[in-house]
């Protein structure tokens, strides 16, 4: 990876710390997708590989960034709207399956009118 990707992926972490920091404090609230925003995964293990595909916006309000954290709390993947919008397929998130990673967890980050930010969080096992 070159050094532009480096910073890339440095910035992105801070910007995880500080939503995981900011749900750990109560800043902001950790919330269950609901069904019409379930993110979709889909791994395809022969390849090491996995996608998460989420809901562009709730009720109106676009998402604003993505991120999955794998079973020990480690950043595997995250993204901005813009990085992520793939148009009809919704907003997808590529990330690697790691040996021995058990579960990954997908978050996603929504706007709303009152600029509250809303976290949605989902855990799940992946397939052995």
């Amino acid at each position: 990876e070159n050094a532009k990707q480096k910073e890339l992926k440095d910035a992105w972490k801070e910007f995880v710390h500080e939503m995981e920091d900011g749900i750990i404090s109560g800043k902001y609230n950790l919330l269950p997708y609901p069904d019409k925003l379930n993110p979709k995964v889909e791994v395809r293990l022969a390849s090491h590989t996995g996608a998460a595909f989420f809901v562009p916006e709730q009720d109106g309000h676009p998402i604003i960034a993505a991120y999955i954290l794998d079973d020990k709390g480690g950043v595997i993947a995250a993204g901005s709207k813009e990085d992520i919008d793939m148009g009809n397929l919704g907003c997808v998130l590529q990330f690697k399956v790691l040996d021995g990673m058990k579960s990954t967890t997908s978050r996603a980050v929504y706007d709303t009118a009152n600029d509250e930010v809303l976290v949605f969080s989902k855990t799940m096992l992946l397939p052995r």
